[in-house]
């Protein structure tokens, strides 16, 4: 079995479009959720916001949410 498939996640974003992505924050392992209104992923652990591409929007670093 495919490990990434355990943390798969699928939603819908404002504009109707299905996303798949990881659910897990590559920064700590936190949970992540997409907010439909910013558009946008957030990992509540540690306040990481990603955008719809998978790049971390509030920090300088150059890790990213996996997207399917």
């Amino acid at each position: 079995m495919d490990d990434d498939a355990d943390e798969l996640v699928t939603t819908v974003d404002r504009d109707g479009k299905e996303l798949r992505f990881s659910g897990v924050c590559p920064h700590f392992g936190g949970p992540l959720s997409f907010d439909q209104r910013s558009n946008q992923f957030r990992c509540p652990w540690h306040n990481w916001i990603f955008d719809r591409s998978g790049k971390c929007v509030n920090r300088m670093v150059s890790c990213t949410v996996k997207i399917y």
